[in-house]
């Protein structure tokens, strides 16, 4: 059964059609701020090259951060268009849950949040099959407990949240390893989620920003 994912939420912005888990087509992307203008002309590819209509579509998944508010919304808006349009299953995925180590163990998947600090979550890979140990959480770098006893971290943003933690004297342990989406490891967590029928209720804007955005700051500020 074919299907369409869309990811928006960090500067690796994805677009892919597989069938069941396999990809049949991946959106050319660069990386970049910016670059979710491009998934529409994406999909409008995508479906081109396959030949076939949004109808045709088993299901539609939605990576729902973390990451840019604005960009989780675009992604989010794009599926949720979409699934409404086809009258076909919504499923989403934290966006996190694409980054895990080459090899096996214990590993902190981890995107930097500016300001804010990083969004994480804990995971173990056990014969190259991923168990995700905790919920995502954002917290500075100095804050995250898990790396006194993890000391592997996975992040497309490796290289800036290693600068970071440099003048950190307890993370000078932790072994940063740089990568992209695993997207053959998304396409397997989105058919389970099929096989269970994890669907996204009533397309609801279910989206994991953790951190409050300028209207809720405003908003507090002035109460």
């Amino acid at each position: 059964m074919k299907n369409l994912f869309i990811d928006t939420s960090t500067e690796n912005s994805l677009v892919v059609f597989a069938e069941n888990e396999s990809p049949l087509f991946i959106g050319d992307i660069p990386k970049g701020i910016g670059n979710s203008k491009l998934v529409a002309p994406e999909i409008e590819k995508g479906l081109a090259f396959l030949g076939i209509t949004p109808q045709d579509l088993s299901y539609i998944s939605v990576g729902i951060g973390p990451g840019s508010y604005t960009g989780i919304r675009v992604g989010m808006s794009l599926a949720q268009a979409l699934a409404y349009a086809t009258k076909t299953h919504l499923i989403t995925i934290c966006s996190l849950d694409g980054y895990n180590p080459s090899e096996n163990g214990e590993f902190i998947a981890i995107v930097n949040a500016n300001a804010g600090g990083a969004y994480y979550k804990t995971g173990l890979k056990k014969e190259g099959i991923v168990l995700w140990t905790s919920e995502v959480r954002v917290a500075q770098l100095h804050e995250i407990n898990e790396f006194l006893h993890i000391s592997k971290a996975v992040s497309p943003d490796a290289t800036s949240l290693q600068t970071k933690a440099q003048n950190i004297p307890a993370l000078q342990h932790v072994k940063w390893q740089n990568c992209t989406p695993d997207i053959n490891s998304i396409l397997y967590q989105l058919h389970e989620k099929f096989q269970k029928q994890d669907f996204s209720k009533g397309y609801t804007d279910n989206i994991l920003y953790l951190k409050k955005t300028n209207a809720e700051i405003n908003k507090k500020s002035g109460s």
